[in-house]
């Protein structure tokens, strides 16, 4: 009976996501974890886990080398967009791009973010008008379908490219990009700065923002005159 070690986060569509894998290939002893914080990434490195199989979805740990080094049957990652955007917030940048596609991409994990082997990628349309959190959330979906379709060949060591196709590492972007984007100059067209807010505006977050004068004044769209 294989080990599988399911990472997700612990928002929607992670804990739905490995019901449905973990009850469509029972025949395995399942561990689902929700590593988001040192405290969590300490607690599981020092439990000494030795995965036969990885499967990351949505995830945002990146699971040290010595454990993928672990898992016999191999570490797969489902990654909320198209090869053409490895890295962090890949749906924000999709969309600036003008995009008019979400996608989720299942890979090989290696000991580099986002570089591993294609396995499968799922693409559907998007209506631009309903805006980048609406993209972000057919992403997920997306994500959910390309784990599913491809689980039973992943468990049995199965999974082959189904397309051929690669990363676009020109694209690859960190965290800093992102928030590098977030950052509006008053001096910037009105144009760009409804292109950034469109795009990179996160209600959770309230992630676009200026400074001014020392001062960091945040974007909030109930105020807007």
């Amino acid at each position: 009976m294989p080990n599988i070690h399911f990472f997700s986060s612990s928002g929607y569509p992670g804990p739905l996501a490995f019901t449905l894998t973990s009850s469509l290939y029972n025949s395995a002893d399942w561990l689902h974890l929700t590593i988001e914080n040192s405290d969590n990434r300490q607690t599981y490195e020092d439990s000494d886990p030795h995965p036969d199989l990885i499967l990351s979805f949505l995830n945002p740990y990146i699971i040290p080398p010595w454990i993928l080094d672990r898992a016999t049957l191999g570490a797969f990652n489902v990654h909320p967009a198209s090869p053409k955007y490895p890295g962090r917030d890949p749906q924000h940048f999709s969309f600036y791009d003008g995009s008019e596609t979400a996608a989720a991409t299942l890979h090989r994990m290696t000991y580099k973010v986002d570089a591993g082997e294609i396995i499968d990628v799922a693409e559907a349309p998007i209506d631009r008008d309903k805006g980048v959190m609406a993209a972000i959330s057919s992403s997920e979906h997306l994500a959910l379908l390309v784990i599913l379709k491809n689980l039973l060949a992943i468990v049995k060591g199965e999974a082959k490219p189904q397309l051929n196709t690669h990363w676009h590492n020109e694209n690859k972007r960190g965290r800093e990009d992102f928030l590098r984007m977030c950052q509006i100059d008053p001096n910037m067209p009105a144009k760009e700065v409804s292109k950034r807010i469109s795009a990179f505006f996160n209600p959770d977050y309230r992630s676009i923002n200026t400074k001014i004068g020392g001062y960091r004044f945040v974007y909030d769209p109930d105020q807007q005159g």
